[in-house]
């Protein structure tokens, strides 16, 4: 996909910039704006809090736009009576909101350079997915900073399963800004982890019917997967914890205990604590529909 720049006469033309881009049918949380994202890749600050106090290329920008959707649905108005609705003839579209990390701190490669490093992503699909993983990581960082300043539980986090598009491109400036570039290309999407899963049929057909319940110690292993998937050990070890509070004894709750201690003491290796939760993990043997669910 290409959209060349306009370059006036006697004007040089604007430095390229790399950029990712996933593009959402929903609002993901975080209102839509220009943010200044630390190099580390920790907090992002809205650029017009501390954006004057960086120099050019020394941090990324993460930009949110909502672009206009050809039909909106009417907005609901206040009031205390039901309305009649016909069904629509023709399907309304959604807003698309578009989530653009800029890659400003490569700013001093040449127009050659960022071209070639693009081609090099679009070559090497795991570099592509490298970069769309950091997307999401800076993504969910925001989401995060939304969800606890709107104090607002059910904000959730996203993955790339969650995206209608990923883009790994290259574009001015100006044309990121308004939501264009000047060369995109799209990565093949993978199969949607566990939600074509036929048991998954199962398990809602059964918990519906009355026939099992969704206990508690699934859902904070669940919760315990997202953590560990975030980074967020301290967060981790206080579900297993809770778990092993709710167990009180047996294997699964030794094993999260056993898990819990260096997440907390921070005395492993990243790779040690996911070996770590893993083995707790392997250790429960839930009863219920398809191993997910315990009966009534």
């Amino acid at each position: 996909m290409t959209r060349r720049p306009i370059a006036r006469a006697g004007q040089a033309p604007a430095p390229l910039l790399l950029f990712t881009r996933l593009e959402l049918s929903f609002p993901p949380g975080p209102p839509p704006g220009r943010y200044v994202v630390d190099p580390t890749c920790a907090a992002a600050v809205h650029e017009e809090l501390d954006g004057s106090h960086r120099a050019a290329g020394e941090a990324d920008v993460l930009l949110l736009r909502s672009e206009a959707a050809l039909a909106r649905l009417p907005r609901a108005r206040v009031r205390r009576r039901a309305d009649p609705v016909e069904p629509d003839l023709v399907p309304r579209e959604l807003a698309l909101t578009s989530v653009t990390l800029v890659e400003s701190g490569r700013i001093g490669d040449g127009p050659d350079a960022v071209r070639a490093e693009l081609a090099r992503r679009v070559a090497d699909l795991d570099a592509a997915d490298a970069c769309a993983a950091r997307a999401l990581a800076v993504l969910a960082r925001a989401i995060a900073a939304f969800r606890v300043a709107a104090r607002d539980p059910y904000v959730r986090d996203l993955t790339l399963e969650d995206c209608e598009r990923v883009l790994v491109g290259a574009g001015t400036a100006a044309e990121l800004d308004q939501g264009g570039w000047t060369l995109a290309h799209a990565l093949p999407r993978d199969a949607r982890r566990g939600r074509a899963d036929p048991a998954s049929g199962r398990v809602v057909a059964e918990v519906l019917a009355g026939d099992a319940t969704v206990g508690e110690v699934e859902e904070l292993l669940l919760r315990v997967h997202l953590d560990v998937d975030q980074g967020r050990w301290r967060a981790a070890a206080a579900g297993l914890l809770a778990v092993a509070t709710l167990l009180e004894d047996g294997p699964l709750a030794e094993a999260c205990r056993v898990a819990a201690r260096p997440l907390l003491e921070g005395s492993a290796r990243p790779e040690q604590r996911q070996a770590l939760v893993r083995a707790a993990l392997r250790a429960h043997r839930p009863r219920g529909a398809a191993g997910a669910v315990s009966p009534t």
